[in-house]
């Protein structure tokens, strides 16, 4: 899905949050018989800010940037579709499909040769 980047800016015109490149994605998806679409989008914040908030979730972490977290009710895990950056911002997701909040790549093996064991011997 191709268009244009949105930047966003404080009151002093600094920037504070800006779209990825080609982030956006809509894509035919069928689920459950049900012709739908799957959709995204990535968000460049700073490297510095903090993120809160999705909801009530038994994580133990009150800082969520760099976690990988599907949002979905299930027993006490209560999912708000709403965070919040230590730079003031908020994102409200309006959305009450199944959704992954964190890196959409599928997870990799690490190579045997880059683990190390406690003793400091490769390959795990």
């Amino acid at each position: 899905m191709m268009g244009r980047r949105r930047k966003f800016h404080d009151l002093k015109n600094r920037p504070i949050l800006g779209e990825a490149h080609d982030s956006k994605l809509m894509e035919r998806a069928e689920v459950q018989g049900e012709k739908t679409y799957h959709v995204g989008q990535q968000w460049l914040g700073d490297s510095d800010e903090s993120l809160y908030g999705l909801g009530q979730l038994q994580l133990g972490a009150l800082d969520i940037k760099g976690l990988d977290i599907d949002l979905w009710q299930h027993n006490t895990s209560v999912y708000v579709p709403f965070l919040v950056s230590s730079k003031g911002y908020g994102i409200f997701w309006d959305n009450t499909s199944l959704t992954h909040f964190g890196d959409r790549r599928p997870f990799e093996p690490i190579p045997a040769d880059l683990l190390i064991d406690s003793y400091g011997h490769s390959g795990g």
